[in-house]
Parts: C-alpha cells; sequence; structure tokens
C-alpha cells in the first residue's frame, strides 16, 4: 500500500490533516517556487521592460532569473509593509517604494537586471495606509497626500497643494496620462491637476454640476461612499456616485460635459461594481446581474455605446475591487480579458468566449495580481501564502484535474440560499442554475419543485420535523415549502402557527433567527438577531418582551424557554415577566458549548447528545473544551489534568459553534462568519488541513454530511454562496478474508477503494469500543494488539478531511494466548522495609525468553506506577505504616499480568540511617546526585526533622553538606507550619 500509517504520538493529532498536494493542472501551466525570511504572504507583482518578473512575498524582493525567484538583500530592500509596492510596468519601468529611517519618507528604488537603484525619496503620511504613488508613461514619480500633490521629474519635486481621500493609495485620483501631459482628477475637492511637459503642476475647478451632485451625495450620509471614477477615452473621467442612477462625465482638458448613459444596448439597466480604461480608451465594466451569483463584463466604446459582452456572465465580485488591488484584471495583448477571481483562479474572456479556469483546474486560491509578460504569457500568485507563482501561455488551455472532478462538485447557490437538511435523506437548495426552483436531494435523486417567490428576496429560514422550509421575505409575507406544494402566510407568526398546528414540534433556524422553541405547555417562542425583542404566544395572541440588547439565543430547557442576551445575560419568563438570572452566562452557572454557542451545563443533554454538546470552564485563564463529562470531571482534581490532551482542548480564539457529526464527535467553526473548520472526533481536535482542495481559500460557513456520507460544505463571497460537495461516499475499506482465531496480536491488510484515495485518509481502529492507535508493520498492514484472551468486536475505518466512511469494516476473532506471570521469591511476610528505596523480590516470567519484561506497583486502590529497571520504588512520600502492596508484570509494555502479587508491606523508616545516608550523598561531586539528594530529604518530611537537627549538628563545619542540610530543613519546617497551626 502507499499510504503510509504514522507511528508517532504527534501524526496520531495530525489524524485530519492529510490533503491532496497542490496540482498543477496541465503542461501549459507551470509553478515557481517563491523565497520567504518569515511568514510567507503574497504581496504584489510586476513585469519590467526586460520582460523580468517582480515579486513582492514572503518578506523579499524577488525576480525571475529565467529558472527561478532569487531575492535581493533583504537587508537593503523587503517587501511586507503597506509603503512597501511595485509601480510602473514593461511600458515605463519598475519602481519600488520602501520606508527610510526618516518619519514619513520613503524611498524609490528602480528594479532592472536583477538590482535595485535608489531613485529619489518621497512622503507619506501613515504607515497602515499604500502611499499615493504613480509613475506616468515617460517616467514620472507623481505622489500625493491628503494636502498635497507633487512630481519628480528625474531631478526636482514639484509641489502644489490640493485635497484628496486620506486612504491616498486606496481612492486613488483618476489619472488621465497623455504622455508629455498627465491630468489628475480628485473627487474630494472637484479639481482637475495638470502637470505639463516641463512638470509644471496646475490646477482648475471640475465642472460645477459634477461638484454640487458629489456635495449633495455627501450630505446624504455621515459616512458617504466615495465616488467611483474611471478615465475614459483617454482625456475624459467617469463619475458614479453609490445609489444614484446618473453618471457623469467630462473631459479634463476642456471641463466639458459629456451626456452619458450606461444602460447597455440591451436595455436592462445595470448597477456596476468596477470600470477599467482599455488600450482602445474604451471602458470595461463590470456590472451585477441582480440575484444570482453571476456579473457581466460590458464595454463602454468611446463613442459612448454601452454593451454587455456576449458570453461573459462569469464570476463573483465585490464592489471596487479594482481599488483594492488594481492588477487583479489584465488586458492583454492579444485582446483576451484576464480576470483574477475574488474566491479562487482565473476567469478568460477571447473572442466572445469566457473561460473559467478554478479548483476544477488546479487553482485554489485568489489570484489579485495578474501581469503579462513579453512572448504571451500570463504571471498570477498560485498560492496566496506567497510559496509560488503560475505562469500561463495565452492560448494554450489548461485541462481540468480528474482528481478533483471526481472528488468535488460545485453547487452556485443564489443570495440567500443555503443548505437545508430537510429530513434524515433529504437536502435542499435554490441553485443559481435553477432559477425559482428549490433542489431537493434524496441520495442520487434529484428533484426542482417550483416557488412562487424570489429566494434572494427572503432573509430567514425554519425548517421543521415534518421536514418543511419555512422562509420569511424581505416584505414581510412568509412561505411554507412542503413536499406537496407551497403556503404562503402574511406574517412568519402566522406560518409558524400553522406549521404548529399541522404537527410541527421542532425547529431548526437560520441565523438570523436566535431561536424557535415550542415549550412542552404548549406556548411558541421565537426571536430574531439584531432585534431586541422576543415573541411568545399564549392562547391566540402574540406576545413580546423588550430587552436592553440584542437577543442573542433562545435555549429549551427543563424550566422552560431560556433567553441569552448578547452581552451574556440570562432571562427566564415567569408569570409572565422576564426574571433576569443573578450570575450573567460568562462568570456565573458552568457552561456547555453546543450550536448556540455557550448555555449553562446540562449534564442530561450532554449524555443524550454527546456529539452535540461539550462541557467547558476555565483553567488559568484559558476556555478548555472538555471531550466528555468523565474528563470534565476529572478536570477539578487539578489544572494539569485538566490540560491533558485526552482530556480537553483549548477553544481557539472566535471559534464557538459546535456542527454535531451524524456518524461521530463534531464540527467546529466561528461563532459568526466563515472560517477554517476544525473536526473533533473521539480525543482529538484539529484543524482541517485544505490545501489542495477547492476550500483552500475559503471560509465554511456551514457543514452538511449527507445520508450517503457526502459532506457537504457551504462558503460565501459577498453575497454569493456555493455549496461544494465531497464525494466521501465513495470511500470503501475492504481486508481479505480474516482468520476468526487469533493469537495476541494480529495483522491485516487493508485495501482503500478508490485507490487513489489511499494517500489522503487515516484510518482508526477500535477494539471492543475503544480506540487503539494504529500501529504499522513493515509491510504495510496494520497490528490489532488483544490486551488478553477473549472474544473481541473489531472496526477499521477511514476518515477524510474530516468525513467519516459510511461503513466500517467490522468483525469478530476469538484470542487465545498466554500471559507473562508475577512470582514473589521471598518467604517473608509481611515485609518489612526501613528504608526509603526498595527493590523487591519479584521475578517476572514472560512468555517467550525473547520477550521485554518490566514490572510496575502500586499501593492497592491507587494508580500502577512504572518501576525503572535500575531504580528502586521509592517510598520517602509514604508515611510510616502498613499497606496493601500490589504488583504485575508487564511484558513488550502492553500484555500485563491478570493475576498481580499482593505483599503486606510494613513501612518503618530508620530516619538515623536514611538521613545520614543522604546527608553523605549531598558531597557527592555530581551535581545531579546532590539534587536528588535534597529532594528525597525534604520529601521525608517533618518525621525526619529530629533527625536532620542531628545530622546538622554532627556534621557542623562541612560546608559543602550543610548549608543544603539548613535549606531543606527550613523548606519542611515552612511547608509543615499550617498543619502545626491547626494543631
Amino acid at each position: 500500500m502507499s499510504f503510509q500509517l504514522r507511528r508517532s504520538t504527534l501524526m496520531v493529532a495530525l489524524l485530519f490533516l492529510l490533503a491532496p498536494a497542490q496540482l498543477a493542472s496541465a503542461e501549459h501551466l507551470e509553478t515557481f517556487e517563491l523565497q520567504a525570511t518569515r511568514s510567507p504572504s503574497f504581496q504584489e507583482m510586476l513585469i519590467d521592460e526586460t520582460g523580468t518578473p517582480w515579486v513582492l512575498a514572503g518578506g523579499l524582493v524577488q525576480y525571475f532569473d529565467g529558472k527561478q525567484f532569487i531575492a535581493l538583500d533583504s537587508e537593503v530592500v523587503r517587501s511586507g509593509s503597506y509603503t512597501s509596492g511595485l509601480y510602473g510596468g514593461p511600458d515605463r519601468g519598475v519602481f519600488l517604494t520602501q520606508t527610510s529611517k526618516n518619519p514619513q519618507e520613503g524611498i524609490v528604488y528602480r528594479l532592472r537586471d536583477g538590482n535595485c537603484e535608489e531613485i529619489t525619496t518621497f512622503f507619506y503620511e501613515v504607515g497602515h495606509e499604500k502611499p499615493g504613488v504613480y509613475v506616468s508613461k515617460n517616467g514620472r514619480i507623481f505622489n500625493w497626500g491628503t494636502t498635497f500633490l507633487a512630481v519628480f521629474d528625474g531631478q526636482h519635486w514639484k509641489r502644489i497643494e490640493g485635497e484628496f481621500h486620506r486612504k491616498a493609495g486606496y481612492y486613488r485620483p483618476e489619472i488621465c496620462d497623455l504622455g508629455d501631459e498627465v491630468y489628475l482628477y480628485s473627487a474630494m475637492d472637484n479639481r482637475v491637476y495638470h502637470c505639463d511637459a516641463d512638470s509644471i503642476l496646475s490646477a482648475k475647478d471640475g465642472p460645477e454640476e459634477v461638484g454640487k451632485a458629489i456635495a449633495a451625495h455627501n450630505q446624504r450620509s455621515q459616512y458617504p461612499v466615495p465616488p467611483m471614477t474611471c478615465s475614459w477615452n483617454g482625456d475624459r473621467v467617469i463619475i458614479t456616485l453609490d445609489r444614484s442612477p446618473r453618471p457623469f462625465a467630462f473631459n479634463v482638458r476642456t471641463n466639458e460635459i459629456i451626456e452619458l448613459s450606461l444602460v447597455p444596448e440591451e436595455g436592462q439597466p445595470r448597477s456596476y461594481a468596477d470600470f477599467m480604461e482599455c488600450r482602445d480608451g474604451s471602458v470595461l465594466m463590470l456590472a451585477r446581474i441582480s440575484g444570482i451569483h453571476q456579473f457581466a463584463l460590458c464595454r463602454l466604446d468611446v463613442d459612448g455605446k454601452v454593451r454587455e459582452l456576449p458570453g461573459s456572465r462569469i464570476i463573483p465580485w465585490s464592489n471596487a475591487r479594482l481599488r483594492m488591488f488594481p492588477k487583479s484584471i489584465l488586458e492583454a495583448s492579444d485582446g483576451s480579458i484576464v480576470v483574477g477571481l475574488p474566491e479562487f483562479g482565473i476567469a478568460l474572456y477571447h473572442d466572445g468566449k469566457l473561460t473559467t479556469y478554478d479548483a476544477n483546474y488546479g487553482l485554489f486560491t485568489p489570484v489579485n495580481v495578474v501581469v503579462e509578460g513579453p512572448t504571451g504569457e500570463v504571471w498570477f500568485p498560485h498560492d496566496r501564502r506567497g510559496h509560488q507563482v503560475a505562469r500561463m501561455k495565452l492560448g494554450q488551455p489548461l485541462e481540468p484535474i480528474q482528481e478533483i472532478a471526481e472528488d468535488w462538485k460545485e453547487f452556485k447557490l443564489v443570495s440567500r440560499s443555503r443548505l437545508w437538511q430537510l429530513t434524515d435523506d433529504t437536502l435542499a437548495m435554490f441553485e443559481v442554475e435553477h432559477n425559482n426552483q428549490m433542489t431537493r436531494r434524496t441520495g442520487d435523486q434529484v428533484t426542482y419543485q417550483p416557488v412562487p417567490f424570489k429566494p434572494e428576496e427572503t432573509q430567514g429560514s425554519i425548517v421543521d420535523d415534518r421536514g418543511h422550509l419555512i422562509l420569511e421575505s424581505f416584505r414581510s409575507a412568509a412561505f411554507d415549502v412542503g413536499p406537496d406544494g407551497v403556503e404562503e402566510y402574511e406574517s412568519i407568526q402566522d406560518a409558524l402557527v400553522a406549521a404548529v398546528a399541522a404537527g410541527a414540534k421542532q425547529f431548526d433556524p437560520s441565523p438570523e433567527f436566535s431561536g424557535v422553541v415550542l415549550t412542552e405547555n404548549g406556548e411558541l417562542w421565537y426571536g430574531k438577531h439584531n432585534d431586541r425583542r422576543v415573541f411568545w404566544r399564549e392562547g391566540d395572541k402574540w406576545k413580546e418582551a423588550r430587552f436592553q440588547d440584542d437577543v442573542y439565543h433562545l435555549f429549551e430547557t427543563d424550566e422552560g424557554v431560556l433567553i441569552r442576551t448578547q452581552g451574556g445575560s440570562l432571562y427566564r419568563p415567569v408569570d409572565g415577566r422576564m426574571v433576569k438570572d443573578p450570575e450573567a452566562l460568562r462568570s456565573g452557572p458552568p457552561l456547555m458549548l453546543g450550536p448556540k454557542e455557550f448555555q449553562p451545563l446540562d449534564e442530561q443533554l450532554i449524555e443524550a447528545h454527546p456529539g452535540r454538546y461539550y462541557p467547558v470552564r476555565q483553567v488559568e485563564g484559558e476556555m478548555r473544551v472538555f471531550y466528555d463529562l468523565a474528563a470534565y470531571h476529572r478536570s477539578f482534581q487539578s489544572a494539569v489534568i485538566a490540560k491533558l490532551a485526552m482530556n480537553s482542548f483549548p477553544l481557539p480564539n472566535y471559534y464557538g459553534r459546535v456542527i454535531e457529526s451524524r456518524h461521530e464527535g463534531a464540527w467546529l467553526l466561528m461563532s459568526h462568519g466563515g472560517s477554517q473548520p476544525y473536526r473533533i472526533f473521539r480525543d482529538r481536535m484539529v484543524q482541517l488541513d485544505l490545501n489542495g482542495t477547492p476550500l483552500a481559500a475559503q471560509n465554511v460557513r456551514e457543514i452538511l454530511e449527507a445520508a450517503n456520507g457526502d459532506v457537504w460544505f457551504t462558503t460565501y463571497y459577498g453575497d454569493h454562496p456555493r455549496a461544494l460537495r465531497l464525494s466521501a461516499s465513495q470511500l470503501k475499506i475492504e481486508a481479505p478474508p480474516i482468520d476468526q482465531r487469533v493469537g495476541r496480536e494480529m495483522q491485516l491488510a487493508i485495501e482503500v477503494k478508490p485507490t487513489r484515495l489511499k494517500d489522503k485518509i487515516e484510518l482508526f481502529t477500535t477494539v471492543n469500543g475503544v480506540r487503539q492507535e494504529v500501529t504499522p508493520t513493515d509491510d504495510d498492514k496494520i497490528l490489532f494488539r488483544f490486551p488478553h484472551a477473549g472474544t473481541y468486536q473489531c472496526s477499521v475505518g477511514a476518515i477524510w478531511l474530516g468525513a467519516i466512511q459510511p461503513k466500517l469494516l467490522e468483525f469478530e476473532v476469538e484470542a487465545a494466548f498466554e500471559m507473562p506471570e508475577t512470582n514473589w521469591t521471598s518467604t517473608e511476610q509481611p515485609y518489612t522495609i526501613q528504608t526509603t528505596k526498595w527493590g523487591p523480590p519479584v521475578q517476572v516470567i514472560p512468555t517467550q525468553a525473547s520477550r521485554q519484561t518490566a514490572l510496575e506497583w502500586r499501593v492497592a486502590g491507587e494508580p500502577w506506577q512504572k518501576i525503572q529497571p535500575t531504580q528502586p520504588i521509592d517510598f520517602s512520600y509514604l508515611s510510616p505504616g502498613d499497606y496493601d502492596m500490589e504488583l504485575r508484570g508487564v511484558e513488550d509494555r502492553f500484555w500485563y499480568d491478570p493475576t498481580p502479587v499482593h505483599v503486606k508491606v510494613k513501612y518503618s523508616p530508620d530516619y538515623f540511617a536514611i538521613v545520614h545516608e543522604l546527608a553523605m550523598r549531598l558531597g557527592s561531586p555530581h551535581a545531579e546526585e546532590r539534587r536528588q539528594a535534597a529532594q528525597q530529604l525534604e520529601a521525608l518530611g517533618p518525621a525526619a526533622l529530629p533527625e536532620l537537627r542531628r545530622e546538622i549538628k554532627a556534621s557542623e563545619g562541612d560546608q559543602q553538606i550543610v548549608p543544603t542540610l539548613r535549606n531543606v530543613l527550613e523548606r519542611i519546617e515552612r511547608n509543615s507550619k499550617p498543619q502545626n497551626d491547626a494543631n
């Protein structure tokens, strides 16, 4: 077998982390490793005039020498700060900005031929924002801040006062670069700044009409969205205002207003998320397609006509993405438009055809930079952590990776849709491809149910135990979608009342609701997030209660409804009033973690649903989650026991939502928003390693396990959800015929199907329901060990990215074998011990001479302790007295003599001899022996105090022994003082 079974405890802890490696999708996609000096991160990329790619990543400035990326001296230049950036391009050269040693001063370097040359310095206002820098077509450097504009002509800086946005590198002025003349339009003051061929700066007011519109826009909101601007046809500027249907355009040379409509020729109004001027002066615009998981590419020609590019409905996007990532769209030299996608991969539009290269092609991460090389190749980051960049030749299509297609399938969902578990075996969703229909999936059967509403206009959902989906719309109506049809109600309250009347008792609401509860006495309760009210129905009337902060969760308890507010306060209804619990949730009652984050501890609920609820408590300032109640109760013995990995794990920051696994354990997600999930399985909690999967750069919001074993992950980018299905149902574990009669060990050959999953899974085994660490053999089998003779129920399972193999391999064996024996070789009973060290007269007889043996001991009723081969039993911590002791032999550290030796021991220490012997060892030339002797003296406790005083007096003058004896004496007296005072 090619998959490897880990021997170490560390690899057991990594049980869930195996994932496919990064895959190159075809021979036309090349990847190159980047260097890093610290935590890797990709920042920027540009091509210089020689065709050399330059990259800022991993804290370094790197260039491609034709074979690999080489870093410049990091003591001179580096990446990773807001001030570091690349500017320019193939037609004007590449310039690098860096911080200098002087406050608010940056340095500009010219990058060329693998070298950097300092050109000038520039000014920046704050270190946590990108500076305002631009390199013009003829190589002049422009720099601006909130109150100035400056230009460097190669020799000197020239400056003019102005008004620009405080986020200089994000809300940039619109630049019309005409070569010798450069115009910059600032929407902050509606002024046009001009730089002539002699680098003389001047300014003039923009069109009055535009200025008035911007001023009116700014007055409508305390925090107005800055206008979006774009250059057009060289010397024109387009201005659009948020939520305003009218665009403005004018000529920067003449201030002439140009009448403009951005409605496409097809006649369908569009709102636009981004603009980019193309080489021919036209403007590429990203237009929203309302309600669905798509944007379209539109083009504004130089004559003012707008048309949607056929076949270009492509991608999720976000408002003004080009502001943050101005190189995320590339107009290539062959006319292709290459779009770096915000979720993963790139989209290529050419000759009226759109091709998306995403996770199916091995591109798993967002692409924020796309640049073109001199021979028609495009470069982009291949890993957002800054490990790799990719090079792809335009005109040579990539082939999808078959392995990805076999393991994963993507479903684009309508805005506001999610995955719903209607019944044990039926899932539901609203897909983009099936507009105004609800998709039902029962196993491999798929049906589409028409609905009389737009799913994107809903704002919350509830699944009840009838298998119905209740949806609330923005217009306050509600819809009950059942298998036989859809019922419309005037409000969510009416829909809930009707559901209860039809037999619904349990409700599972979406995060928009704080809870929906039907109590045992028939009261119906519900609340919504971002609302300070909770509603309940008594008889035929609805009542409400108001709180000081948001109603976070509603819980059903034995005492009725429990209400938790955002501040952590707890309330219960008592005689029609809301009574506050005297202790807040955060500091008062014992807690447990569940689907609704923290709630008061309910041990009966944990026992009934062990994968849904986990006890938690603070241990030394750290919130610990315990795997079960037994571990939770053990934790009160000491903080050390509480923090043992077998008992608990620290709750990661911002995580707190538990999703119960259908098979075993649970998933752990962030309380709000998306994240990379953790998997809780038996006594392990590990974050999934999703590298090399479509989820590599995604934030998972929901996880749902289907009845057939597949796992569904829901992710969101902006308002665009998608569902990704991991086809875990294909995973099978098989073995050849198993001999029913075995010895103390059994080797088992395992076959994984399909075989390509061998390296992606981890195995787990159980023996009589108890987890046994997987132990590999030299010939890639797994080893079962049986602690004693008897009948054993065994199982082998596999876990893949948190998904557990649907059907375990289960079998029964009968184990028969001999056990090691333990013999007492002394005739003395009871056995008297007068020293603190005792080597018991015991012989361990192995079942075979070649097998290793050891001895363990304990005082009856206490835990077993190992006896080291070269060290006797230490009695120093015991008080004098009679003890019942047990000793047992151990073979190969696993098989224990089932009949330990029982012996009565009389511990009557001769403190005179013990103290004298240990005192002599304090004079040893070996520091470790002296340290151990001092520890053993202190462990003797108050009973040895008289002999310690006598030994100090007898050793008077020995400056090596006496100081240590006195220190030991003082520590014993100090530690025993509370007992003396108590007496």
